[in-house]
């Protein structure tokens, strides 16, 4: 990473920093101490790092679980003395904040782990017995996804041009009849403000889009990296730490809901790498 910090001139030799978005990277410039594929599971396990309960535990899902409606984590629910499996996890807007927020998305850590291991061991199999036709599907899918987003991320960036062109005009129009007389200084500086501030809005929106245009034109799922990591692994008997960072990005827990008079749960457990793929059950 470079250009963290600058100075001013030569004759001022003090140091001053810049922000984040001025820093510029250079990758690939030394030669790599691992592999990128490693180094991307490192990120991952750091991002959702697992937080200890109060009795001083480490949960084995702790980080890895959202809930698929609001989109806060599932936090841990176990009490002194009580057996594995009476621990559960429940939204944390619904037990922190309201129960009004969310509903509580209850799952018991057992249930949870059995069907994550479940799906683990699923995704094994396919990888091994249909390799390339899992390589074809998530490559298509990636690129009709990435499509789909480069189309509407266009379409605002032209709608926020077309915007910016129409204000530029306007700012210009009242200019003109402020120095005609037709607007008094103090309406032309207020008008003026706001479509300013306006601008200034749609002008930093059009730099988010652009980089997530260059972003999304130049992203391209690692399929064939999420295949090695998977085919390591013939069957899974337990879950464990290792192997869930190294294979799942998250899990997105639904409410309950009853269906023809019996309860039922969605659980989407999304592949590292994967989100957005639909592959068949």
């Amino acid at each position: 990473i470079n250009f963290r910090t600058y100075k001013k001139s030569f004759k001022n030799h003090k140091t001053y920093y810049n922000p984040p978005e001025k820093w510029k990277v250079f990758e690939n410039t030394h030669e790599t101490i691992i592999d990128k594929e490693t180094f991307d599971i490192v990120q991952h396990i750091r991002e959702n790092h697992r937080t200890r309960t109060n009795l001083g535990e480490m949960p084995l899902l702790s980080g890895m679980v959202y809930c698929a409606d609001c989109g806060a984590k599932l936090y841990q629910v176990r009490g002194n003395g009580w057996t594995y499996d009476k621990h559960y996890m429940v939204c944390a807007s619904y037990r922190k904040k309201s129960k009004q927020t969310c509903s509580s998305h209850q799952i018991r850590n057992i249930v949870l782990e059995k069907l994550i291991l479940q799906r683990i061991n699923d995704m094994i199999n396919l990888v091994h017995n249909s390799e390339s036709e899992f390589v074809e599907l998530v490559t298509k899918q990636t690129k009709e996804n990435t499509n789909r987003k480069l189309k509407e991320a266009k379409k605002e960036y032209e709608i926020a041009m077309a915007r910016i062109n129409k204000l530029d005009s306007i700012i210009q129009h009242l200019y003109e009849d402020n120095i005609e007389g037709k607007i008094s200084d103090d309406r032309f500086s207020k008008l003026s403000v706001n479509y300013e501030i306006e601008q200034a809005d749609l002008t930093s929106k059009i730099k988010d889009l652009d980089i997530y245009i260059n972003e999304e034109t130049n992203k391209l799922v690692n399929v064939e990296s999420f295949v090695t990591a998977v085919k390591k692994y013939t069957h899974i008997e337990t879950l464990d730490c290792e192997v869930l960072r190294e294979l799942v990005s998250k899990v997105l827990v639904y409410k309950v809901e009853k269906i023809d008079g019996k309860r039922q749960q969605r659980i989407d457990v999304i592949f590292n790498g994967l989100e957005g793929i639909k592959l068949d059950k």
